[in-house]
């Protein structure tokens, strides 16, 4: 399977595709078992990172000028 297969199912999961690429993609997916199993582990993967608590930063992570070292051109 090609990468940008697995890009276009994980765009359809995420409801990014055009209304012609919608198509193609439903078509493709009763067509091809392949594609239909890549979007079902796309979407357990999903739903598992979903079920995750949410944690918050132990600080701010952006760098001030003095990280840095400089002036910014």
């Amino acid at each position: 399977m090609k990468r940008r297969d697995v890009e276009l199912v994980s765009a359809y999961l995420d409801g990014l595709l055009g209304p012609s690429e919608l198509a193609r993609m439903e078509s493709r997916l009763q067509a091809e078992g392949d594609l239909r199993r890549v979007l079902e582990d796309l979407r357990a993967a999903r739903d598992l990172l979903r079920k995750l608590p949410t944690r918050r930063a132990p600080r701010s992570l952006a760098l001030t000028r003095s990280m840095v070292g400089g002036k910014p051109p």
